[in-house]
């Protein structure tokens, strides 16, 4: 089976997340729970995604924003500080975690945006009502395909679809037969995304690779 693989050199890596800890405008709360995650070995998208997302928000101006996906809110309270007007759902198994993202968002003041949902994230979205304006996946890797049809039943035209580990460790570029199921399955969502006609897609190779993919509405 293939090992993981550098997704770009050792030294830029080193050097993009110096950069991405620069506490300029990071408010403490946000480094805080950085360094927790650290200490926790919790998987969290970490500050080069998560200033990332603060852009995008900043960019796009959503106002309905879903989750798949939350642990202890990291991601959230990013989202947060890119789009104050933005309404956030959090969905996690865990309902520890969620209590916690909302200790966190009440630290950072934006825990008034925040709403949570306990159990599967895909269950949950569909008994919520769309459009969304961002979706955002981070939940088991072997769900990552079915997360397409739902996004294109429940994303705004122009909304926004965001995987992270969409590269999973360098994996994806392993022979298929040497790939893990986790590998397996961002690739064959990568694969339905980019030939899906209903969605502008890219990569972005920071960290462990995030996908984002605009729904065009071309598709009837």
């Amino acid at each position: 089976m293939a090992g993981p693989t550098p997704i770009i050199s050792e030294p830029v890596e080193l050097y993009l997340a110096r950069l991405a800890v620069t506490d300029c405008g990071v408010p403490p709360v946000i480094e805080e729970l950085h360094a927790e995650a650290s200490r926790r070995c919790f998987p969290i998208v970490g500050p080069e995604v998560g200033r990332f997302f603060r852009q995008l928000a900043l960019l796009r101006h959503p106002r309905r924003i879903l989750e798949l996906g939350s642990g202890f809110g990291y991601s959230a309270l990013w989202w947060a500080l890119g789009a104050p007007q933005a309404e956030i759902h959090l969905t996690d198994w865990n309902q520890n975690l969620l209590d916690e993202a909302m200790r966190h968002a009440a630290a950072l003041g934006v825990a008034h945006q925040l709403r949570t949902h306990q159990g599967d994230a895909l269950v949950i979205a569909e008994d919520l009502p769309g459009p969304w304006d961002i979706v955002f996946a981070d939940l088991n890797k072997e769900q990552y395909p079915e997360v397409i049809d739902l996004a294109r039943r429940a994303l705004a035209v122009g909304g926004v679809l965001v995987f992270d580990n969409i590269l999973w460790h360098g994996e994806v570029a392993a022979p298929a037969a040497e790939q893990p199921p986790p590998a397996r399955a961002v690739v064959e969502a990568t694969r339905r995304l980019y030939n899906d006609p209903d969605f502008a897609c890219s990569i972005l190779p920071i960290r462990d690779g995030v996908l984002l993919a605009v729904r065009t509405g071309v598709s009837p």
